[in-house]
């Protein structure tokens, strides 16, 4: 969730990290350009059309706490009305950006 200012906050209320490694986890977004090459790639994706950014909050451990869905418009989508395989390697990639070689810690390389 952001506040006011678009900082993101974990369930208790605190301020989160908006990008990087923090001490209670780290956030990181896939941009509209980078969905757009993604669908591209994954013809089958069944994300919505009108799907402009996924921001993604894991915990400091490296496991998914929350996804925030936005439309062009900024509007909220429920991510659960696409949750599927698609979301998931979106979610790795996020992870990946933000924190090299996590991600393929916890769900193996690509390709193996």
């Amino acid at each position: 969730m952001k506040d006011a200012k678009g900082h993101g906050s974990d369930s208790r209320g605190g301020v989160a990290q908006q990008s990087g490694i923090g001490k209670i986890g780290y956030n990181s977004t896939i941009n509209e350009a980078e969905l757009d090459r993604f669908k591209s790639q994954w013809p089958a994706h069944g994300l919505p059309d009108n799907l402009a950014s996924l921001g993604f909050s894991f915990d400091s451990k490296g496991d998914l706490n929350d996804i925030d869905a936005r439309t062009h418009e900024g509007k909220s989508l429920d991510s659960s009305d696409f949750d599927g395989p698609a979301l998931v390697a979106l979610s790795e990639d996020a992870q990946r950006k933000v924190n090299p070689g996590h991600a393929d810690d916890r769900f193996g390389k690509r390709g193996d």
